[in-house]
Formats: structure tokens, sequence, C-alpha cells
């Protein structure tokens, strides 16, 4: 299988493509052909160094992926061959308040950027017909964040996003979902903006205010506090 390791830290130079062995799932664990990847600010942290926690080189990075069970090993009961899933950001964090950081993808255990990865059936979830695979490798990390900045909200709520990163659009998604009124911000007019003004109830610019969907030139808005 073909695999991307992080040889040297310090930019995306240091990933070297190499071929390996394509593993075999042990008791518990599944095989999954990866068929997506995403992209995190936090994956580009660890390829460049910045990241707070120590890095070692070697490992695979990537922390978020979907694809489809190729193969199970014994004891295996949640999945079976061909069902599509995709990771879980944390492994080991299953539910519960957090407590301490686990063994991070990219960090301290290899990550997803490879054709293949065996991992404890435990660490997947599976993905319906309905996502694609590239949406569904979107997920596990920017979206399960926003997911969790606003599981509690609803109609009688108004939200305040901060800039148009993954963890704020998806956030912004999730709170119109539940009927939130939403206010963006962002420090610029770009294709993050536009999406977020098509989304959010009005979006910030500096110290102007857009209304989603008003005219241009509108009069501003007042920015209400959270």
């Amino acid at each position: 299988m073909k695999i991307f390791r992080l040889q040297k830290i310090g930019s995306v130079e240091g990933l070297e493509l190499s071929e390996e062995p394509t593993p075999q799932p042990g008791p518990g664990e599944v095989l999954v052909k990866i068929k997506a990847t995403s992209l995190n600010f936090r994956d580009l942290s660890i390829i460049n160094g910045w990241s707070p926690f120590p890095l070692q080189e070697g490992l695979s990075q990537l922390s978020d992926a979907a694809g489809v069970v190729e193969a199970v090993g014994p004891g295996v009961t949640r999945f079976a061959i061909g069902d599509r899933v995709a990771n879980n950001f944390s492994p080991g964090w299953h539910a519960g308040p957090f407590r301490e950081f686990p063994p991070q993808y990219g960090i301290q255990i290899e990550g997803w950027a490879a054709e293949y990865r065996t991992i404890d059936q435990n660490e997947l979830v599976a993905i319906p017909h309905s996502i694609s695979f590239e949406d569904a490798a979107t997920l596990p990390c920017a979206a399960v964040t926003g997911w969790n900045a606003v599981a509690g909200v609803g109609p009688q709520h108004r939200v305040l996003t901060q800039g148009t990163g993954g963890v704020s659009l998806f956030a912004l998604q999730f709170a119109k979902a539940r009927g939130a009124e939403v206010i963006a911000t962002t420090s610029s007019i770009s294709a993050g903006f536009a999406g977020a003004a098509a989304l959010a109830g009005a979006v910030v610019t500096g110290a102007t205010v857009a209304l989603a969907g008003d005219a241009a030139g509108s009069s501003p808005r007042r920015m209400a506090s959270m």
C-alpha cells in the first residue's frame, strides 16, 4: 500500500511517499480502505512543527478519514466487510467528560494518510449512504468540535461565531439547523465570507455588519451580545 510519512518535521517537504505491506486486522480490529481524508489546521501545525505537543518523526499524518471496511479481525461485532465508516478523532475517548489527552493521530500514533489502516472497531462510526466519503472525512475534528459548542442551543438563542474556519462554519450550520439566530464575524470578504453570509443571520467584517440576503448598501445592523 502507499503511505505518506513525516520523515522530517518543519514543512510539507518532509512528507515522503513509500510502499509498505498492507496491515492485517488483529483481534477487535478492522481494516479500512481509505477513500477520503481531510486536512485540518492541527495537521499543518504538526507538519510544520508548531504543535504544542512533543512530536516525533516517521509517523503517518492526518486525523480525519472515511472509507470502507475491507476485512475484520476476530471478535469484531460492530462492523462487517463493506460497511462505510469514518474515524473517531480522539482514540479511546468515546463518552463522558474530557479528562486527559489520549494518544493523537500523527503525534503518538499513526494517522490516516495511507491507502489502508487497521483500527480498533470502537474507534469508528458508521456513515450513511446519503453522505459522500469526502464529506464524511471532514467531520471527526472540525464538525464534532462545532457540534459540541452549540449542541444545546435553540430558537431562543443568539450565537456568535468567529472567523470562517472549519469549526466556525460547522458551528454556524448546526446552530442555524437548531433554529438559533447566528451572527458570524470574519476579517475579510472571501469565499469563506460568502458561505457564511449565505447561512448566517448577519455577518460582521470589521465594524460593518452585512445582513444575509440583503442587497448591498443596506443599513448596518447592531451586533447584539450573546
